[in-house]
This record gives C-alpha cells, sequence and structure tokens, in this order.
C-alpha cells in the first residue's frame, strides 16, 4: 500500500489521516488527496496563527510607552503626537471652521513639544536636540499628510490611528 507522502510527513494531523486509508485500491488515491487537504488546511491555519501572534507582539506592545518600570517616553512618540495635535488644529482652523477647537489642540501640541524637546535632551543632549526634533517633525508630518492625502476633511484618519496613544503619553509625561 502507498500512501501520499504529504499526509505521512506534514504533522501530527497526518497519522489520523493513515489511519483512515485502507486496502481498498480505489479508496486510496481519494483519501490520501483528502488527507492532504485536510493537513495542509491545518499547518496552514498554524501559519495563521503565528502571524497574528507576531502582530500583535508587534503592534499591540507599547514601544513608546511608559513602563511600570519607569522607562521613558521616546522624544520621537512625544513629536507623532505634538505633529498629530498640529493636523487637528489645522483641520478645526481650515475645514470645521472651530477656531476654539483649534486653541485647544494649539496648546496640547505645545505641550507635547515641550516635553518632546525634554526627552530629546536626555537621549540626543543639547548640540543634537533641535537638529534631531526638527527631523522627526518633518518626518512626522509627511507621513500624517500622506495618511490623509492631503486633505483636512480625511483627519479621522490620524484620530484612529493616535488620539488614544497620544492621550496616555499626555497623562504619563
Amino acid at each position: 500500500m502507498v500512501v501520499g507522502s504529504n499526509c505521512l510527513n506534514l504533522s501530527y494531523f497526518s497519522s489520523k489521516c493513515a489511519d483512515k486509508i485502507t486496502a481498498n485500491p480505489q479508496s486510496i488515491h481519494r483519501r490520501s488527496r483528502l488527507c492532504d487537504k485536510r493537513s495542509t488546511r491545518r499547518t496552514g491555519s498554524v501559519h495563521i496563527s503565528l502571524l497574528i501572534l507576531l502582530w500583535s507582539l508587534i503592534w499591540m506592545t507599547p514601544g513608546y510607552a511608559q513602563s511600570s518600570s519607569g522607562a521613558t517616553i521616546s522624544m520621537d512618540a512625544y513629536v507623532t503626537c505634538a505633529v498629530y495635535h498640529r493636523m487637528m488644529a489645522g483641520s478645526f482652523r481650515r475645514v470645521r471652521q472651530m477656531p476654539e477647537m483649534a486653541d485647544l489642540e494649539s496648546e496640547k501640541m505645545d505641550d507635547f513639544i515641550k516635553l518632546a524637546k525634554a526627552a530629546g535632551l536626555q537621549e540626543f543632549g543639547p548640540e543634537e536636540v533641535e537638529a534631531a526634533f526638527l527631523e522627526s517633525w518633518r518626518f512626522d508630518l509627511n507621513r500624517m499628510e500622506e495618511k490623509i492625502n492631503r486633505n483636512y476633511k480625511n483627519v479621522s484618519r490620524l484620530t484612529y490611528l493616535y488620539k488614544n496613544k497620544c492621550r496616555t503619553y499626555l497623562d504619563q509625561g
């Protein structure tokens, strides 16, 4: 009796498939193909599970957030939030015609700029903090403008990505 190698070698589920194959020559080919499909599907779901696990480890762990052990938030994280609040202020001024809300967002932006420069002093030192800040600002501004397609009506995309993260940074800072 010859059994397809994929059924026997792919995973521990394959031994269950091999038990189902009988000595009937007509059913061997049909059942071994069925085992191959089932084994492949199960190993495929394992790959998907591993991808989901890796994604959650990368994106769900707060790389810049302050941990309970006392690690500090990086300058880049503060700059990202400052740029986010700058984009929100621009949206409130240009699109929504709400200058009071724009002023509140500008105040938050100023707070994040102060926090970013303070964190930058610790990371880079007084000589390089301005250059690092401006480089990070330009990078984040370009990235956020691309995300909203340079249209302030699409600023809700940024809100979805940054609002909660920046709120926690402000509370911790």
